[in-house]
């Protein structure tokens, strides 16, 4: 599967206003309309979680793999001729490496499901009020130069 191409490519050597301007947002962030038109567009920013038959499913991918379909053919054309040494044995090696290939690949979806358990799913977030109108987020929260009052709050991200 190759990378999607998107605007973002090399984002680190773009300026601020450009990679603003690709996505239609500004310094001071996306209005409340705005998120919550983006959260309906492209649902919420969360892993995917598996499906009931994941791993069933990955287990039975795992025969449609070109070369083991050869070999397949190859143990059948071997048994078909007689030579049940040969061909058990064909059989034997392919269902030895989806059984490996599989057992790896169950261990990384654990250890991903591990991972994904100590994750924080909640940010603190610094936000500014400037004469009680919602501002952006300042940096730490130190300083109010328009004299109004900087305050933190938890900010859900999925869940909290």
């Amino acid at each position: 599967m190759e990378p999607r191409e998107t605007p973002f490519v090399g984002f680190w050597d773009r300026s601020q206003g450009e990679l603003l301007g690709a996505l239609r947002a500004t310094a001071a962030g996306l209005t409340s309309d705005e998120a919550k038109r983006r959260l309906r567009l492209h649902g919420p920013n969360s892993l995917v979680q598996e499906r009931r038959f994941a791993a069933l499913l990955s287990f039975v991918r795992f025969f449609g793999n070109p070369l083991i379909i050869v070999l397949l053919v190859a143990s059948a054309v071997s048994l078909s001729l007689g030579d049940r040494v040969g061909g058990l044995i064909i059989i034997a090696m392919v269902l030895l490496s989806v059984l490996l290939n599989f057992f790896m690949e169950f261990q990384a979806r654990h250890a991903v499901e591990e991972i994904r358990k100590q994750v924080a799913t909640c940010a603190v977030v610094p936000h500014r009020m400037v004469r009680g109108i919602p501002g952006h987020a300042d940096a730490g929260g130190v300083s109010d130069p328009d004299g109004g009052s900087t305050r933190s709050r938890a900010v859900p991200t999925d869940p909290c």
